[in-house]
């Protein structure tokens, strides 16, 4: 447990879901996502879980990068809704 929303800033996502909720987290890469990846995100928001992702950052100078998508290296966004 981290003890305070503080110590969380640079934590991760899976980590801090974690101790906000007692639960247990899992991950997906989505370089080796499974084929129905888009059912297991729906059924989890349909089912009320928390979800989020995040890019990976691969050097130091990716940190805060803005990609074409307007996303930011590094940070993490929540999960809201999917549609197709």
């Amino acid at each position: 447990v981290n003890g305070c929303y503080e110590a969380l800033s640079g934590g991760s996502t899976t980590e801090g879901f974690e101790d906000f909720t007692g639960g247990i987290a899992e991950s997906f890469d989505l370089k080796q996502a499974p084929s129905n990846m888009f059912q297991i995100i729906k059924q989890a928001l349909e089912s009320g879980a928390l979800l989020g992702c995040s890019i990976d950052i691969t050097s130091a100078a990716d940190s805060e990068a803005i990609t074409y998508q307007k996303l930011v290296k590094g940070h993490a966004y929540s999960l809201t809704k999917a549609t197709e």
